[in-house]
């Protein structure tokens, strides 16, 4: 999760809007169980931005009738060829209206509190300016097969010691 920081409020009323921002990009097998757990999130995002990064087949396509059959308002950033993830992600940031930002791969499914904790880390008055988590990879069944990041020294870390176990490969 990457974070932007400024003041405002969100829909429900619990502190900063959220966008959700999610690269599109030959995903047809996933993209609906990733977008089921935005949906499934107890804390609700505010705003949903699909980037159609050009793959080819029908993956956009059934991301929005997945969205519009279930009447969620999104909006679609199209390029005009594929371009990849980071320049994906960029001009999904560059539409979105929230104060923080959530980037989520399209073949990847977020557990249900996962803005609840990482935004409430954020709001709950100790000054963070960034949260991050860590990936666990699981099988078709829910089985955690592993993680893909460290585990870190602490649960609270100053900006400057997350920057040194970057550097050190020590975090992503």
């Amino acid at each position: 999760m990457t974070i932007r920081r400024e003041k405002g409020h969100g829909s429900d009323g619990r502190g900063n809007r959220v966008s959700v921002i999610i690269p599109v990009y030959r995903c047809i097998p996933y993209v609906s169980a990733t977008l089921q757990s935005v949906l499934d999130q107890t804390r609700s995002v505010d705003e949903i931005i699909l980037v159609d990064d050009c793959g080819g087949d029908e993956s956009i396509s059934i991301a929005c009738a997945f969205l519009d059959e279930r009447h969620i308002k999104y909006h679609v950033v199209t390029h005009p060829v594929n371009r990849g993830p980071g320049p994906a992600r960029n001009s999904g940031l560059a539409a979105a209206t929230g104060e923080l930002i959530w980037f989520l791969d399209a073949d990847d499914v977020a557990d249900a509190q996962f803005i609840e904790k990482l935004a409430g880390a954020l709001e709950d008055g100790d000054g963070a300016d960034f949260a991050v988590c860590r990936t666990h990879r699981v099988d078709e069944d829910g089985v955690v097969l592993g993680v893909d990041e460290p585990s870190y020294p602490t649960h609270s870390l100053s900006g400057q010691e997350f920057a040194r176990l970057l550097l050190r490969g020590d975090a992503k």
